[in-house]
């Protein structure tokens, strides 16, 4: 066989690969460099055959103490409550940006997940039971002190997760906008 018989063979190959579904997982927090990154991925990865799996990771409101005693329950419970809320809003709001980014390409499959916890850990344990092939988070940018305190959201999923993982920075136009949520 000579070799310019091979060559289609190796199109054919790649060109079914191009066509089956992946699992892109982007992990998305409501802040500018989460939606950034959610952009990107529409802009530089996604395809009509991918499957998109939006994940929202949140830990619930530690319990506050005041002096000796602790908060009362109906504080507690009013602060989770705010917490679904702001939680709902949030995922109405991604779903609302994915069908405005993807108006005439919605041809992908798009499931939102949320679930409470610490973000590090609930995004490793989705991403390996959904069987994602690629998992996008932003960075924040953290400085050197919050780096050593806070950890890196990004750094550990680079770590602990055997599939890719891209790290979406903020762009110049971002760079000044303080990180108040976000997740790497």
């Amino acid at each position: 066989m000579s070799s310019s018989s091979a060559q289609p063979e190796v199109s054919r190959t790649f060109s079914t690969l191009s066509l089956t579904e992946r699992k892109i997982m982007v992990t998305v927090d409501g802040s500018q460099h989460s939606d950034y990154a959610l952009e990107w991925v529409f802009d530089n990865v996604y395809r009509p055959t991918d499957k998109l799996l939006l994940v929202h990771a949140s830990a619930p409101p530690a319990i506050p103490e005041v002096g000796f005693g602790a908060v009362p329950e109906h504080l507690y419970s009013e602060m989770i409550e705010r917490n679904r809320q702001q939680t709902r809003h949030l995922l109405k709001r991604y779903e609302k940006m994915t069908k405005r980014i993807m108006h005439d390409r919605l041809h992908g499959k798009i499931s939102i997940i949320h679930e409470q916890g610490h973000p590090k850990e609930v995004i490793v344990r989705i991403a390996n039971q959904e069987k994602a092939d690629i998992v996008v988070v932003a960075s924040r940018g953290l400085g050197a002190i919050q780096y050593a305190v806070l950890g890196s959201t990004s750094q550990f999923l680079v770590n602990h997760l055997k599939m890719p993982v891209i790290v979406v920075h903020k762009p110049p136009a971002l760079a000044s906008v303080p990180a108040s949520r976000g997740q790497a």
